[in-house]
């Protein structure tokens, strides 16, 4: 799928569904060494222009504010993993888009167990997006997480020691806001403009479940 010309729809679209729980590591006396993955740069004037051309040309697209970046991270060949002293464990993972003004992900893979919990959090820890669980599995075995401000986020999945299986999530691709259209001072996060998708939209036809939440 292209995602360049995209809105985020599972981001923006419906509301996710999350539970109340802090992630393990805030927890810890020591502070985690977290490995990072830096995203390729890109050219933002050349998108810059090519915007302002599809928008003078009255071009029917929609508002591009964000470049999507194809990955391939798991928690096989990315992050860290460590074990703690009751068995559970912890897995955590830096992505850095330099100079985004905020990073979105999506998922291929999202498959965890229960009682298993996935958060994603900006590096100064005061936006937190979670707890995330297997209550978020859909049959496709995709999903998705909102905008987090900054141009690093970092992901963690923490995992009881009783687990019924390895969880498994791998990130498909990150948009780097190149715009600031999220969390800028005239314009809140969740705003929509008329080009947006609303819940009622027809791409939101196999969420209805979490519509209704």
């Amino acid at each position: 799928m292209n995602l360049r010309y995209i809105l985020t729809i599972f981001s923006i679209c419906f509301a996710q569904v999350s539970i109340d729980s802090t992630p393990k590591s805030f927890n810890l006396e020591d502070n985690l060494v977290i490995p990072t993955e830096s995203l390729p740069s890109f050219n933002i004037d050349q998108f810059l222009e090519q915007d302002e051309q599809d928008m003078r040309s009255n071009d029917t697209k929609p508002y591009r504010f964000a470049n999507s970046i194809e990955t391939n991270f798991n928690m096989n060949n990315s992050g860290r993993w460590i074990v703690l002293e009751d068995g559970s464990a912890i897995w955590q993972l830096r992505i850095e888009s330099e100079g985004a003004f905020s990073l979105n992900t999506i998922y291929d893979v999202f498959n965890i167990p229960e009682g298993a919990e996935f958060f994603v959090y900006s590096e100064n820890k005061e936006m937190i997006l979670g707890a995330f669980t297997n209550s978020n599995h859909k049959p496709h075995g995709g999903f998705s997480t909102a905008p987090v401000k900054g141009d690093k986020i970092i992901f963690e999945y923490n995992e009881p020691h009783n687990a019924q299986f390895e969880g498994e999530i791998q990130i498909s691709s990150v948009a780097h806001d190149y715009r600031n259209v999220f969390f800028n001072d005239e314009r809140g996060y969740g705003d929509s403009g008329s080009c947006n998708n609303n819940v009622a939209c027809a791409v939101g036809d196999d969420w209805r479940d979490e519509i209704r939440s």
